[in-house]
């Protein structure tokens, strides 16, 4: 005799820049695949920073993360091998340090501006707002290549989107993240309905 069941594989997905992606659901016995990703945009706040030719900056409990599109402004005189009215991108190091980048590729794999100075003044790095991602189900067979289920359902604000795919056909599931410009997090509640013995 068979019986449905529905398995739960919710999860957080936090602080999501750039492009991200959820663990791998298996879809074994699937009939179904629901998501409710209840999404909350947390762009940080401004953070006044200094900076050292190690190429470091420190901004105390900024939450800035690897990805973080950011601005620079200053009182005076910005440290040297930084511009103003440049989009930067954030290398995370830990709570109260990070390096920047030029592009959110170079800060993907760690490639940092090169800091010759201090500067003088009051510094400040200014996140951009959020600025439209997309949040997608996406499925394979191999659990390796991804193809989207549907169209991503935009993201601008916080809010709750719900994505159900009947009868899947392949093995594996999962949520892509796609954020342009600043920072979100997720709870994903991920409803497998399906037949076990």
């Amino acid at each position: 005799m068979t019986r449905k069941r529905l398995i739960d594989l919710s999860e957080s997905v936090n602080n999501v820049t750039g492009t991200s992606y959820s663990t791998a659901y298996s879809l074994d016995y699937a009939e179904t695949v629901s998501l409710q990703a209840v999404i909350t945009v947390n762009t940080p706040a401004a953070a006044t920073f200094t900076a050292a030719v190690t190429d470091i900056c420190t901004s105390v409990a900024s939450g800035f993360k690897t990805g973080l599109k950011i601005r620079g402004t200053t009182t005076t005189t910005l440290p040297a091998g930084l511009a103003l009215a440049t989009d930067y991108f954030v290398i995370y190091i830990d709570a109260d340090t990070y390096k920047v980048a030029s592009s959110l590729a170079n800060a993907l794999i760690g490639t940092a501006v090169d800091i010759t100075g201090t500067g003088t003044g009051v510094h400040t790095f200014t996140p951009t707002a959020i600025a439209g991602g997309l949040v997608t189900l996406q499925q394979s067979n191999d659990g390796t290549n991804y193809s989207a289920v549907a169209t991503g359902t935009a993201i601008t604000a916080s809010a709750v989107v719900v994505i159900e795919k009947v009868d899947p056909t392949l093995k594996y599931a999962r949520v892509k993240y796609e954020v342009t410009a600043g920072q979100v997090s997720s709870v994903n509640n991920v409803l497998v309905k399906g037949e076990t013995l």
